[in-house]
């Protein structure tokens, strides 16, 4: 089977598509319910006329050396953010060049981390299950001087494994950081190419079984344990065949 190969762009467009489908039909869907979805309206396929065989889409975002993300969805809603003591406001700024953007710090970085929503903020907590001794000393000493870290997000919209491998490039070039560094080698380099999420025709035949034995939307929704909109929607596309 030969590789589909989506740039990251299209990807993005893809998955904001898909978000405001989501919004629409109040309910959320696999990266790869939502292909199937469009592609099957748009090629006007029959659930009926699938086949039993499982054909699967290849997005696979393969590491440099063999390393591979989660099996999960695409999704870009990751960034990486860095910690700055305000205490140290540096006479010559620290400029960085990564992939034609230049990242530039006035004040001098002890900590570059990544994460989605509120992440960023839960280093503040100083909780005990934080065994970064060394970070939470200098927020700890941040904070009695009557300051406050300075948090800012580097870069934000990645993808998980664009967010690990910024992550790991900014720790390997700043000196003095917190971080506990576990490698600084291996960063990962991304393309689209193997990611492999089979389509779920199993559920879909389930369902078309189910109705050919009478059950309402309801009893489809109980059994296969998917909303009654999904039974709805996966509905739309069957035809009514006259035995």
């Amino acid at each position: 089977m030969s590789v589909l190969r989506f740039t990251r762009e299209f990807l993005k467009v893809i998955y904001n598509k898909k978000i405001m489908l989501e919004a629409e039909i109040g309910e959320t869907m696999t990266m790869s319910e939502f292909i199937e979805e469009c592609l099957m309206d748009h090629l006007k396929i029959n659930l009926c006329e699938i086949s039993k065989e499982k054909i699967s889409l290849d997005l696979k975002i393969l590491g440099g050396q063999g390393d591979v993300c989660e099996n999960t969805d695409i999704i870009f809603n990751n960034y990486v953010y860095v910690y700055l003591d305000p205490l140290n406001k540096l006479e010559k700024s620290i400029k960085i060049l990564i992939d034609g953007d230049i990242i530039e710090f006035e004040y001098m970085p002890f900590y570059i981390g990544k994460g989605y929503d509120n992440r960023m903020l839960d280093h503040l907590k100083m909780s005990d299950a934080d065994n970064n001794t060394n970070k939470k000393e200098k927020i700890k000493k941040i904070l009695e001087s009557g300051n406050k870290p300075i948090i800012k997000i580097i870069k934000n919209e990645l993808t998980n494994v664009e967010a690990l491998n910024l992550e790991k490039i900014l720790i390997s070039k700043l000196d003095n950081l917190t971080n506990i560094i576990k490698s600084k080698n291996n960063l990962i380099q991304y393309k689209v190419d193997n990611y492999k999420s089979t389509l779920e025709y199993d559920k879909k035949k389930k369902i078309i079984d189910l109705l050919n034995l009478g059950k309402t939307n309801k009893d489809i929704s109980n059994e296969l344990k998917i909303s009654e909109r999904t039974v709805y929607r996966l509905k739309k596309g069957l035809k009514i065949v006259n035995l």
